[in-house]
């Protein structure tokens, strides 16, 4: 555990405030985060931590007003770190403790290598660390990792937990997740929703057994979260009778000890204005609570500017928009009940057969994951399930919400042409740039608009990368 202990100097040239003893300790559950302490002998204005590699200082915490602790965030693993304790006086006056040197713990050992490859640093989104969540054989981790793939913040799964993705909390400083327990292990609650902060702060659970791939954090600190419950003897609209898994989206307080009885707002079976239907060979794949796989939502995102809470259908081929405060469906993009067409031509048609969705500009996508979109724009990671051949790709598209038109306007398929079935995700960066995870190749990769790879992590093999997220860094400047 990284620990140092250092004394003051202060080097103001009238009476001013002083640093006493300065105390470093890693954080007990995240090992790449040090809380520092220290005496402040006589009053001062706003503080701060300088710290870096090799002797440097050239990362800092943020400024905060007077007081006597401050977080280290962004730390390597495995590496020693020097640091030092800055105050600033009321009057301008600096102040700085004498520099210490920490150790850094070595990442844990289930923890996968990663591998640079190609490496532009001049090409890609400046600076910044990478934001995902690992799944191996029995055992997940959320994970941050820089651009030399070392590890500088970790958090590992609870046991028997497995964790499908990753999304920033509304303030920028930790992560939401769905965590979903493989097995149960005596009465505490353990699958629900964690809204972990970077900075060591405690973590909250909101508790529920039936979230499942996807969650997040509205601008007022409520929890949306996709849940499954099966109903029997549903009829389809050819006649047939199954039990079938229906999806719904719920709201709820941080922090519910049972979440099942949050509030949902929006329920497929019950809101969706078509009755259910066979759509591809999946709908006959169980869903996760039991019953046929109509829906299977798998992505849930906020738009801000439009206040609107967006629903992916995998096996609809669908992403639904929906009021946040009353779940009233809005609009639909693709499949089989769509609103909006394509500038270009392609088209779905209304038959149940509408999963077959090539067209000469190969606009719609089949099966799709998706994390990012915007008031004009969105980009997706199109699986490619029913794709001829089934090969994935991730798809840019320009959005008129009003005109109710999309049009595909960039898209990069993958290098060696895998079918990746699991997950994937895409991101698109404040540099034109685009951000990759290849789930099942455990593969994040930055692709520019003109379809080159400028860095490419891959982790050793066993493990798959899941949403990806760019990050300026950890203090919550976003990204």
């Amino acid at each position: 555990m990284a620990r140092a202990l250092v004394t003051a100097t202060c080097v103001c040239l009238s009476a001013c405030a002083e640093i006493g003893a300065v105390d470093a300790v890693a954080d007990e559950r995240l090992p790449n985060v040090v809380h520092l302490t220290w005496n402040l002998l006589a009053p001062a204005g706003e503080h701060w931590v300088e710290y870096g590699l090799d002797g440097a200082f050239d990362q800092q915490s943020p400024r905060e007003p007077s007081g006597n602790t401050a977080t280290m965030l962004g730390l390597k693993s495995g590496r020693e770190y020097s640091f030092r304790v800055v105050v600033e006086t009321p009057a301008g006056a600096r102040i700085e403790s004498e520099s210490g040197a920490l150790q850094v713990a070595a990442a844990p050992a289930e923890l996968p290598t990663f591998t640079v490859g190609e490496d532009d640093r001049a090409a890609q989104q400046a600076g910044g660390v990478v934001l995902t969540s690992l799944l191996q054989d029995g055992d997940a981790w959320v994970v941050v990792i820089d651009r030399d793939g070392d590890y500088v913040w970790s958090v590992r799964a609870d046991e028997q937990i497995n964790i499908p993705g990753v999304r920033l909390d509304n303030a920028s400083t930790g992560v939401v997740y769905t965590q979903n327990a493989r097995k149960g292990s005596g009465n505490e609650a353990v699958s629900g929703i964690v809204h972990q902060p970077f900075n060591g702060s405690p973590r909250t659970l909101t508790a529920t057994e039936d979230a499942h791939h996807d969650a997040l954090q509205l601008p007022d600190g409520r929890i949306a979260f996709l849940r499954e419950y099966t109903e029997p003897d549903v009829v389809l609209e050819d006649g047939e009778t199954v039990d079938l898994g229906v999806d719904a989206v719920a709201l709820a307080e941080e922090g519910l000890l049972d979440a099942r009885a949050a509030d949902t707002i929006f329920d497929f079976k019950a809101h969706y204005p078509e009755e259910p239907w066979r759509v591809c060979q999946h709908f006959d794949d169980p869903a996760l609570g039991g019953g046929k796989d109509w829906v299977h939502a798998n992505s849930l995102l906020y738009e801000p500017d439009g206040n609107t809470l967006l629903v992916n259908s995998r096996n609809l081929d669908a992403l639904l928009a929906l009021n946040p405060d009353t779940g009233e469906p809005l609009w639909q993009i693709g499949g089989r009940y769509g609103d909006f067409s394509d500038i270009d031509g392609d088209t779905i048609g209304a038959s149940a057969d509408a999963w077959q969705v090539e067209g000469p500009n190969r606009t719609w996508w089949s099966h799709a994951h998706l994390s990012h979109l915007w008031e004009d724009g969105f980009v997706l990671f199109d699986n490619g399930y029913h794709h001829d051949p089934t090969v994935s790709r991730v798809v840019e598209y320009s959005l008129d919400i009003p005109g109710r038109s999309i049009q595909k306007t960039w898209e990069f398929a993958s290098e060696t042409g895998e079918f990746d079935p699991l997950l994937g995700d895409v991101r698109k960066l404040d540099n034109g740039n685009y951000l990759v995870s290849w789930t099942l190749q455990g593969m994040i990769t930055e692709v520019t608009p003109e379809g080159v790879v400028v860095w490419r992590a891959s982790a050793s093999l066993g493990n798959a990368t899941t949403r990806v997220r760019w990050l300026a860094d950890l203090y919550g400047a976003g990204g």
